[in-house]
């Protein structure tokens, strides 16, 4: 290990796991200035940014996530923009993209429409409008800083979505959506209240409540299968849910529609169900 790794992962507190220390010393060490006793970096703007490497690891170690630190999460082959706005994306919503990228490519129809509910910082609406530049994609969203956030992320990528300001699980504001879908995507918060002591201080003190905690685990998941029920056809579902109540999941989709199934992650957990005429090899 060469002395500016050494010198970082001495400054990263030890109250972090050791594992995630060497992944964070690894990703910030290429980012330090020993001479100038800072970070530099290029943000998803391609602005060269420097913070003093004091400032740098008070943040870091009042756990603040990195990605918030730096700006920036890389999301397949871009950068997004991300704060405390809106949560951050993690490589189980990559798998998300995948799985339907190839769904995507399977389908004769090109000009597909898709609704994103909860689109946040809108990685997946913009991964998929990058891979497949012909689809109409609708995200939604009730927080309004967020939508104000994934906006600029579009325009900065030059993307064109559709963005709406909405409370999906009001039901009367449905009428603003249009109608008829051919693919709901979504990652929805789906983690219970009494489940937050279970979770990392820097999702509790940084993340967005909103985009991950709820009374009902399933509020989302019924709502979206009552809103597929109301279109002319039965779009196809993509959800990353919680790989313990998966299969319980599952079977409330199998109650409307006639196939699903339940893809694992690289963990080898159940973290997204299809439902729908899908074309994945399962």
């Amino acid at each position: 290990m060469d002395a500016n790794r050494t010198y970082i992962l001495d400054k990263i507190s030890p109250q972090l796991d050791k594992n995630e220390r060497i992944a964070i010393c690894r990703i910030i060490a290429p980012m330090y200035r020993a001479s100038e006793q800072e970070f530099q970096f290029v943000n998803a703007y391609n602005e060269r940014i420097s913070i003093p490497e004091v400032q740098f690891f008070e943040r870091l170690n009042s756990f603040e996530p990195l990605d918030y630190i730096l700006g920036y999460k890389d999301f397949f082959d871009f950068k997004l923009t991300v704060d405390q706005r809106v949560l951050i994306p993690r490589s189980e919503t990559e798998e998300l993209v995948w799985y339907l990228r190839q769904e995507i490519s399977k389908m004769p129809k090109k000009n597909l429409h898709i609704l994103d509910i909860g689109t946040g910082s809108s990685c997946i609406a913009l991964a998929l409008k990058r891979f497949f530049p012909h689809l109409h994609i609708t995200a939604i969203d009730i927080s309004k800083e967020a939508l104000t956030l994934a906006r600029a992320n579009a325009k900065r990528l030059r993307l064109e979505i559709d963005f709406q300001l909405l409370d999906f699980l009001d039901e009367s504001q449905w009428a603003k959506l249009p109608l008829d879908p051919d693919i709901i995507v979504s990652n929805p918060p789906y983690i219970p209240y009494e489940e937050k002591a279970m979770m990392d201080i820097s999702v509790l003190e940084y993340e967005p409540a909103m985009a991950l905690f709820v009374d009902d685990p399933f509020i989302f998941y019924k709502k979206i299968l009552l809103f597929a029920q109301k279109q002319p056809h039965l779009p196809r579902i993509y959800l990353e849910c919680n790989s313990q109540n998966a299969m319980e999941l599952q079977q409330v989709y199998q109650e409307v529609y006639q196939h699903t199934a339940l893809l694992d992650d690289l963990q080898g957990l159940p973290r997204i169900i299809c439902a729908g005429d899908f074309k994945i090899a399962i």
